[in-house]
């Protein structure tokens, strides 16, 4: 009985290893082309695709804390004008090193999520962004048109104007209110710009 249940156990490791070598993290991915989906990005987005400059190794390194010797290939760009914080980056890992620059890219998503705040003007697609990964393909998407507030800073002022006749106490927070749903309304864009880039990169694993 015990040989029957260890010749069980030896089988079933040996099958799961074969089930391992099925999953997400494992997939086969040789088809996959980053020029491609580079290219198809820039298609989506149209004008919208502000990343022009391309990120070196020095860049990847001091600002994402990404080695050089993690990958194998890459393509990396941020913005021209330094107003602007939309980024592109789309990693192929070497072998036994994707987990590395997806916990970097993580830590580099946390810390802009976490200062977003302190860059008003960026501050919905700074909390935006975020890491895609496909076995030994890692992606960081920070992308996407910029709302225009227009609509909802002529609500706020029709808010104002109309409290003249309340207490002042109200009048702060109805003004207090419109500058949270404006808030909410803008990262609930944001993120959905995100997510078109988001899209493109399932849609080339899923072929």
């Amino acid at each position: 009985m015990k040989k029957v249940l260890s010749l069980l156990a030896v089988l079933c490791l040996s099958a799961g290893l074969f089930v391992g070598c099925g999953s997400d993290s494992n997939s086969n991915t040789s088809d996959v082309s980053l020029r491609q989906i580079h290219e198809d990005i820039k298609k989506e987005y149209g004008d919208d695709y502000l990343p022009s400059v391309a990120i070196d190794n020095n860049m990847l390194r001091d600002s994402y804390g990404i080695d050089e010797s993690w990958v194998d290939e890459v393509i990396a760009e941020g913005p021209m004008m330094t107003k602007h914080v939309d980024t592109f980056i789309a990693i192929k890992a070497k072998d036994g090193r994707a987990d590395d620059v997806e916990k970097a890219l993580k830590a580099h998503q946390q810390k802009l999520a976490a200062d977003a705040d302190n860059h008003p003007e960026n501050a919905a697609k700074l909390k935006s962004a975020q890491v895609r990964r496909h076995g030994d393909y890692v992606f960081f998407v920070m992308l996407g048109k910029d709302k225009d507030l227009s609509d909802n800073s002529s609500s706020a002022g029709s808010s104002s104007a109309g409290s003249e006749s309340g207490s002042v106490g109200s009048t702060v927070g109805d003004v207090a209110g419109d500058i949270e749903d404006g808030a909410d309304h803008l990262l609930e864009f944001a993120t959905g710009q995100v997510k078109r880039g988001i899209d493109i990169i399932d849609k080339a694993f899923s072929k």
